[in-house]
């Protein structure tokens, strides 16, 4: 099956795995690369797990988590590896502290994985543009 225009498949399988090289080691966490992920909510915690698991396998050096206060405590105990900054309670204060240092250094930013409100993510993604 097919997905694309000239016919080709663009799935990432087992096959396409085998071929692809393991990430650069690199000398230390840092020289690998920082990520931040920002979503979930109380009913959806779980897709920010699934999104740090996946920047872990890829390679990245370090991740941070940027997600609500009613969950930060629970997905700090899941993750101790991460580091997990609450957001505003209101999505439309700007982010500050150490999860805007996060922000600010990260190599890449992932928004969404686990929001559950339209309005309350457009906000969050104007604070991490801000």
């Amino acid at each position: 099956m097919s997905n694309r225009s000239d016919g080709s498949d663009d799935r990432v399988g087992a096959a396409t795995l085998r071929v692809w090289g393991l990430p650069d080691p690199g000398r230390t966490k840092q020289s690998r690369g920082d990520a931040v992920i920002v979503g979930a909510s109380r009913r959806t915690p779980g897709a920010v797990i699934l999104a740090f698991e996946a920047a872990m396998r890829v390679g990245v050096g370090r991740v941070a988590l940027l997600v609500p206060g009613s969950v930060e405590g629970q997905l700090g105990a899941l993750l101790p590896e991460a580091a997990v900054h609450a957001l505003p309670d209101d999505p439309d204060d700007p982010i500050s502290g150490a999860a805007a240092d996060a922000v600010e250094r990260a190599d890449a930013v992932l928004v969404g994985p686990g929001f559950d409100d339209v309005p309350q993510t457009r906000a969050t993604l104007d604070a991490v543009l801000d």
